[in-house]
């Protein structure tokens, strides 16, 4: 075969391949546009008919019919994911019996029976979506299915269990942390608190095995929940907390230790104080400023001349803070000592009239 025959098969073949890839993209970009418009068309009719049937009492209506626009877009699951995610989003906003219709709605048009499908996935996002939605809509018999996946390898389908079970049971639902091995991040730690802030205080009878656990992120938390609730009766099981190895958990304990109304608080910090990392003395001296007393200021005065203390400007805030005559203190620390003091007292001086 001569090269010009090859070169025009070459072309050939190019030019049917950007063809066929041109043809494509098309196709692609055409099924994108009418699924865009689809999508539209199904949630301005859903928009319209959630606030016509919000205003009415849902839960009175025996059977519910949907509009004729919205009814034939029902039939397929990528269509009725987009009226759950309207329901969903609705009741994140609503309160009382606007969201009790929401829900009503949620079940009468038997979309719940897709959030459980969710469940039966293999796919972790799609199982994690539908433990969202079913919580989200308060439905409670799904509770032991949702508590089945507690152990999960994924983290996200681990976190949106705890989530479940904390927003339908309350500090009930806590009891997930019994013998939990796997970690709560920091951020799952503020999603658990922050779900359980507006519902009712209750004891927490587990909160001492908590503090003992050998998962330090479970200890962290129920650290968090002492120093949420003011926990006093926890007080012992904190301090043990104080000679954990980990500097984090010290650290939480000595916040959660602060917020109780305990005589001997004062000296737990300081003796603490001797044997922490240098940030872990930054929070106790933080912590020092509220609620020194004269008997401290002996040691934060010899803290204060220490040349190897590198946290002498904030043991410099806490004179200034905690004493009424504190910041003259520094100013005749700066006056005998101007190259060591001067610098510290015109800082300190400057923070309080700011």
């Amino acid at each position: 075969m001569y090269l010009p025959d090859l070169l025009y098969d070459f072309t050939f073949l190019l030019g049917l391949i950007i063809l066929l890839v041109v043809a494509m993209t098309y196709v692609h970009l055409f099924s994108q546009e009418k699924r865009f418009r689809i999508s539209q068309h199904i949630q301005n009719y859903a928009d319209l008919w959630l606030s016509q049937a919000l205003a009415d009492n849902i839960s009175a209506i025996p059977v519910l019919k949907l509009p004729p626009e919205l009814s034939r877009y029902m039939k397929k699951k990528i269509n009725r994911q987009i009226v759950i995610d309207q329901l969903v989003t609705a009741k994140k906003n609503l309160m009382g019996d606007a969201a009790k219709n929401i829900i009503s709605l949620y079940k009468q048009l038997h979309l719940v029976n897709d959030s459980f499908s969710k469940l039966n996935s293999r796919k972790w996002y799609k199982i994690a979506l539908g433990i969202q939605e079913l919580y989200i809509m308060e439905q409670r018999e799904a509770l032991q299915l949702i508590e089945k996946y507690a152990g999960h390898k994924n983290e996200l389908v681990r976190t949106e269990v705890q989530i479940a079970l904390v927003n339908l049971l309350g500090f009930n639902g806590l009891h997930f942390l019994d013998g939990l091995s796997s970690p709560i991040s920091s951020w799952q730690q503020a999603r658990l608190l922050e779900e359980l802030r507006p519902m009712d205080m209750c004891d927490m009878p587990r909160l001492n095995l908590w503090l003992h656990s050998h998962n330090k992120d479970v200890i962290m938390f129920a650290l968090k929940l002492v120093e949420v609730y003011y926990e006093a009766e926890a007080y012992e099981a904190v301090l043990t907390c104080l000679r954990h190895p980990d500097e984090g958990v010290r650290r939480q304990a000595v916040n959660s230790i602060a917020r109780m109304a305990k005589v001997s608080i004062i000296a737990v910090l300081i003796a603490q104080y001797k044997c922490e990392s240098p940030r872990n003395k930054k929070n106790i001296l933080f912590h020092l400023e509220g609620i020194a007393t004269d008997s401290e200021l002996t040691f934060l005065l010899t803290e204060l001349k220490e040349e190897k203390n590198t946290a002498r400007l904030d043991v410099a805030r806490v004179i200034a803070m905690a004493y009424p005559n504190g910041l003259q203190l520094l100013a005749e620390k700066a006056n005998e000592t101007p190259l060591l003091y001067g610098n510290i007292y015109l800082h300190i001086k400057r923070e309080l009239t700011l």
